[in-house]
């Protein structure tokens, strides 16, 4: 099973137009060939124009990765970025409602994004996730993306597992989560503590003013 992404739409007139002004620089530069002139400009291009109107880009989705497609004419040329070199993906559910916005990134390298529909993002994270556990997933829409074998966390999480002070590395998707939430925990415990100490400081201990009965 292929998932295709939503294609720009760029109207149906243009291509035409882009097509019938190749055809009118073939036809000049074919013409001035024949009448002895350099019409090789003209032939170049139309060649151009032709490649530019047939030229047709397409992304689809499996469990293997994302292909990203370029169709010109009858020609196709793949360029597939599979589940294993991808280090993050981002479902961004607010830039292009209805769509959705799918953004992958290999490392600190070259990213790559695609629209597809609402209801195809959790199957995408699925074939993500289980084909790449050390991958990182996020998304901000308002639905619950449940993948059997990962662990998710919240941004409070994920924002305190960046944090400088950290030495250990997580290898693995389910060690970062584990690792988020312990510098989470300590961080509120040291909170907690300076709020009680805080508390005890502000304490005095009161003297009994009251006198026993025939004390003197």
């Amino acid at each position: 099973m292929r998932i295709y992404a939503k294609s720009k739409e760029n109207g149906r007139i243009m291509p035409i137009v882009v097509a019938a002004a190749a055809l009118l620089a073939l036809f000049k530069g074919v013409s001035a060939l024949q009448n002895g002139a350099n019409g090789i400009i003209f032939i170049a291009v139309g060649i151009l124009l032709l490649t530019v109107a047939f030229y047709r880009p397409q992304t689809a989705v499996d469990r293997e990765g994302v292909d990203n497609i370029l169709n010109i004419a009858f020609i196709k040329k793949h360029n597939l970025w599979k589940w294993e070199d991808i280090s993050s993906l981002f479902a961004d559910y607010i830039k292009a409602k209805p769509d959705v916005i799918i953004a992958v990134k290999k490392g600190r390298g070259a990213g790559t994004g695609f629209h597809v529909l609402r209801e195809d993002v959790p199957r995408i994270i699925q074939w993500a996730a289980e084909a790449n556990d050390k991958m990182v997933i996020r998304h901000n829409g308002d639905m619950d993306i449940d993948v059997p074998g990962r662990e998710s966390m919240s941004r409070e999480e994920y924002e305190a597992s960046k944090d400088k002070d950290v030495d250990i590395k997580p290898q693995n998707f389910h060690q970062f989560a584990e690792e988020a939430r312990k510098i989470k925990a300590e961080k509120e415990q040291i909170v907690a503590d300076a709020k009680r100490r805080k508390r005890l400081k502000k304490l005095r201990a009161k003297r009994n003013e009251k006198k026993l009965e025939g004390w003197k």
